[in-house]
């Protein structure tokens, strides 16, 4: 579902019950606002298409004319909710995804959807689960694929707290594990998903190679940067990156590497180095000439 579609969606649903906000948050809200919370609360929901659906049944209300195309299946599940007289084999097997002991095949379905080049077709075959059920969760309960091209709506669903999160030691101990599935889809592919999810042990054998050690030492010398010039220096908590870092740049010293090429700052630091001596240059050229100047013999001008 697009935006465009969402707010259509929104503005013919009941009122939404939102909680009581404080004194300064009413003063900044308009005395009319014409849906706009209520197109922000979908907009940002993922599971805004089964949720849109399940209200207009539950308060016995007509399905607006205003989805088109794939946006049919949230009208599908509006019937579905509406009697058991329109069963519905693809949204009931969607449905049924959301169980909690479906938990891990969940989580790794939207991962899958938040790849960068993921389509339904290809998360269908990576999961051997039907592509029309597979779109029916995506338009129901994890509406990723149409609005990829949002970066804010994406980074919202993967990092609800931003990326800082990654750069303390206790992360793995904090985050859930779908988490970290939506993370590594979004950051390195459906590879990553599924080994960690446990449907395939062939990445271990795909990265065998002498490139692996400049890659790893490469990802920890990046986290360190990043780190460094974001404050954690002196930090004594959350900096395990750093100590990583300074262990791999020191043994590469230790082993007589040469690290000054491979620094960004190396062409600056070039062209610097070659501004102060062009300029030493004309300094000692300039003090040779004033010696000269000074050691030639004076000219007597004898008259007779």
């Amino acid at each position: 579902m697009t935006s465009a579609s969402i707010h259509k969606l929104a503005w013919h649903l009941p009122q939404l019950e939102l909680p009581d906000r404080t004194r300064k948050e009413l003063e900044c809200r308009p005395l009319r606002d014409h849906g706009g919370r209520r197109f922000l609360a979908a907009y940002m929901d993922p599971g805004f298409g089964w949720k849109a659906a399940q209200t207009l049944a539950r308060h016995h209300q007509p399905f607006p004319c205003t989805n088109e195309g794939k946006d049919d299946m949230v009208f599908r599940a509006y019937l579905y909710n509406c009697s058991t007289n329109f069963r519905d084999q693809v949204v009931q097997e969607a449905t049924q995804l959301t169980d909690p002991r479906m938990r891990l095949i969940r989580d790794t379905i939207e991962a899958l959807l938040l790849v960068e080049d993921a389509t339904v077709k290809k998360v269908s075959e990576q999961m051997n689960i039907r592509p029309e059920v597979i779109s029916a969760y995506e338009k129901l309960f994890f509406n990723a694929l149409d609005r990829k091209a949002d970066e804010a709506y994406i980074a919202d669903i993967v990092y609800p707290h931003s990326r800082l999160v990654e750069l303390y030691s206790d992360y793995l101990d904090n985050e859930p594990f779908g988490a970290l599935l939506k993370r590594a889809a979004r950051n390195n592919g459906a590879w990553d998903v599924l080994y960690f999810a446990g449907y395939t042990g062939g990445l271990l054998h795909a990265m065998k190679g002498p490139e692996i050690i400049p890659q790893f030492e490469a990802i920890l010398m990046t986290n360190g940067l990043i780190q460094a010039r974001n404050g954690w220096l002196n930090q004594q908590t959350g900096s395990v990156g750093l100590h990583q870092a300074r262990s791999v740049l020191t043994a590469t010293k230790i082993s007589g590497q040469d690290t000054t090429a491979k620094s960004p700052m190396s062409a600056l630091g070039d062209t610097i180095v070659s501004e102060i001596q062009a300029v030493k240059g004309d300094l000692q050229r300039r003090q040779i000439q004033q010696r000269i100047s000074l050691a030639k013999p004076a000219v007597v001008d004898i008259q007779t």
